[in-house]
């Protein structure tokens, strides 16, 4: 049996620099065979979400594929500030109702769903409310949740994410009920 205090990685590091180190670590470990970890989900974020030049920043760090890999991630991270990285851009801009439900399961977003149903169920593309609620619930709200599993099952996402996910679709659920 294996265990890992992922936090103990990136002690000392900038605290933005900490979760995607701590995150790919993880990932890692979990590949390799990890059994057990102690980790605050507040210091990582899921794998498939890291930035792919972060992903390489920290892999050429943990596995040591440059002598300077150390230094070039210091570096990077004192360019990002932590309010930087809060104040990135809507991902959710340009996205259909659908999308942002499916996009905010994924990614573990309460807000706003209330009024992305409302839309879509009250946009009168189908002939009762109840057949666009189960519509909906058939075509982005499982299918999202589906998602959610395979990332676990891949390991690409941790449980209390799965957890976070699970809230959300369990709000979409209980709004629907009530259409």
């Amino acid at each position: 049996m294996a265990s890992l205090g992922v936090s103990n990685l990136s002690f000392g590091l900038a605290p933005q620099a900490r979760p995607v180190l701590n995150s790919v670590m993880l990932y890692h470990c979990v590949q390799a065979g990890l059994d057990m970890a102690i980790v605050n989900p507040a210091q990582v974020k899921p794998y498939a979400e890291i930035d792919n030049n972060e992903r390489e920043l920290a892999e050429d760090l943990i596995f040591n594929r440059r002598a300077d890999a150390l230094q070039r991630y210091i570096e990077y991270y004192e360019k990002v500030t932590p309010t930087e990285q809060a104040a990135a851009l809507n991902p959710t801009e340009g996205m259909t109702p659908k999308q942002r439900l499916h996009w905010s399961i994924l990614h573990r977003h309460k807000d706003g769903v209330e009024a992305d149903i409302d839309t879509i169920v009250n946009r009168g593309d189908f002939p009762t409310k109840h057949e666009a609620a189960v519509n909906t619930l058939n075509t982005v709200l499982l299918p999202a949740m589906k998602e959610v599993g395979d990332k676990f099952g891949a390991g690409e996402l941790i449980l209390p994410f799965v957890l976070q996910s699970a809230e959300v679709m369990k709000r979409l659920l209980r709004i629907l009920k009530i259409i």
